[in-house]
């Protein structure tokens, strides 16, 4: 199944791995260079999260402006941004009415983009100047003495779309024998592997092992349970859903798409 034809909005959007993907040439005229691109998920409107990469500089040739708000996480390499360098694991949003005086993607980056609409490089200024957000940096702990934190959140509060790293496995991290659901749509990549994801859907239960690379989308009130399957470190992955999802936990498996059974 490619991602690339299928509505997300419709429903579960699970075991997609990376590596199978189609390999697309992501070209904005005003911007220098190519992407690789390989589309994760999308609504079919124009909105999509992609896994993007550049082989070679990828760069803007004048100011202007984006015609999509998008966010983009850098997994990889680095992104400049008027001025401002965004290292791995780090969180920008770029305003479709923000100026953009400089765009320039360095050779061997890796990030992944999610757009609100078709995105094009306008080469004209924005008519109401909007600033571009920059989110707060990740960097996993070296100390083998430990304070690790399990959760982190890459994007500022104020943001109605809120950017997550999560950490499974280890001591002190998540319950992992708690099915959970959320009040929102959510999105996950798979940043290190492997983690298996169940579902329950009607006591229909479903399990997925994903490695580096995997993603999914789940529809608001799926519920799930995560169990990190790696011998070696914990798994990790990045989340995106809505800044007021809450999170449901229960033990029991007696639960229905979306809510649990009395």
């Amino acid at each position: 199944m490619d991602p690339a034809h299928v509505d997300r909005r419709r429903g579960l959007l699970v075991g997609i791995s990376e590596s199978s993907l189609t390999v697309r040439n992501m070209v904005l005229p005003g911007i220098t260079g190519k992407l690789e691109q390989k589309i994760l998920s999308t609504t079919m409107q124009g909105a999509s999260t992609r896994l993007v990469k550049s082989r070679d500089t990828y760069a803007s040739e004048h100011v202007g402006h984006f015609s999509s708000s998008f966010d983009l996480v850098v997994l990889s390499g680095a992104v400049r941004i008027n001025g401002r360098i965004i290292k791995p694991i780090s969180f920008v949003q770029v305003k479709a009415n923000s100026l953009i005086s400089e765009f320039s993607v360095e050779a061997n980056t890796t990030a992944i983009m999610c757009n609100e609409s078709p995105l094009k490089f306008e080469s004209d200024q924005p008519v109401k100047s909007e600033d571009v957000i920059f989110g707060e940096h990740y960097l996993e702990s070296r100390s083998n003495e430990v304070e690790t934190q399990f959760c982190f959140r890459l994007t500022p509060l104020s943001l109605l779309r809120q950017c997550w790293v999560q950490i499974w496995g280890g001591e002190g991290s998540i319950n992992h024998d708690l099915w959970q659901n959320r009040n929102s749509p959510e999105e996950c990549f798979v940043l290190r592997g492997p983690i298996e994801v169940s579902t329950n859907i009607s006591g229909d239960i479903s399990k997925h092992v994903y490695e580096s690379g995997g993603y999914f989308s789940f529809p608001l009130g799926i519920v799930n349970k995560f169990v990190d399957t790696s011998t070696k470190s914990c798994a990790m992955t990045i989340h995106f859903a809505a800044n007021n999802s809450r999170l449901d936990t229960f033990t029991t498996l007696a639960v229905t798409y979306g809510k649990r059974v009395p």
